[in-house]
C-alpha cells in the first residue's frame, strides 16, 4: 500500500492557484455558507488542480512479491500463492530454502546469496521468515559463539 501511495502521490502533482499553503476546512463552519469541504489558504478560496489519469494511461507492471526465508518461509510463500494465484498483477515468488538460517553458513550463506537474488530480480515486496534454525552455535574460523552469548549476538 505504501508503494501504492508514494507512486501515485509522484503521479499526480497538485498545482496551488497562489503560493499560500492551503489547508483543507469546511467552508460552513469558518466563514459560513455551505457546508461541503473547501480548501482555504489564509482566509482565502483556493483550488487545486490534479494529473487526470485514466487506466489506459499507463502500462500495469506485475507487482513482484518475494518470500525468503527457511522452511517457515516455505509455508508463508504457501499461504501468499494460494491468496494471490487468480491476480494478474501479482507475482509471489519463492526464494526460501528450509533447514537454513543465518547461523550455518557452511550449509547455504544468506548474506552472500542475497546479494545475488537482489542482483537478479525486481522486487516490490520482500516478506522475510528466518530463525528456526538459528539458535544453535554460531561456528566461525575464531571458534564457535554459544546461543545468547555477547559474541553470538
Amino acid at each position: 500500500m505504501a508503494i501504492m501511495l508514494a507512486a501515485m502521490s509522484a503521479l499526480m502533482p497538485l498545482a496551488l492557484s497562489h503560493a499560500y499553503a492551503a489547508k483543507i476546512s469546511y467552508a460552513g463552519k469558518r466563514v459560513g455558507g455551505s457546508e461541503k469541504p473547501s480548501l482555504t489558504a489564509i482566509g482565502r478560496k483556493s483550488t487545486i488542480r490534479t494529473a487526470s489519469l485514466s487506466a489506459g494511461d499507463m502500462p500495469i507492471e506485475k507487482t513482484n512479491l518475494m518470500v525468503l526465508g527457511d522452511s517457515l518461509g516455505d509455508g508463508v510463500w504457501a499461504g501468499l500463492y494460494r491468496a494471490f494465484r487468480k491476480d494478474k498483477n501479482i507475482r509471489v515468488m519463492r526464494r526460501s530454502k528450509p533447514s537454513t538460517g543465518f547461523v550455518r553458513v557452511d550449509y547455504y550463506d544468506w548474506n552472500a546469496n542475497l546479494v545475488q537474488i537482489l542482483n537478479k530480480t525486481r522486487i516490490d515486496i520482500a516478506v522475510v521468515m528466518v530463525g528456526a534454525n538459528d539458535r544453535q552455535t554460531i561456528s566461525t574460523k575464531a571458534g564457535p559463539y554459544r546461543p545468547g552469548s555477547n559474541r553470538w549476538r
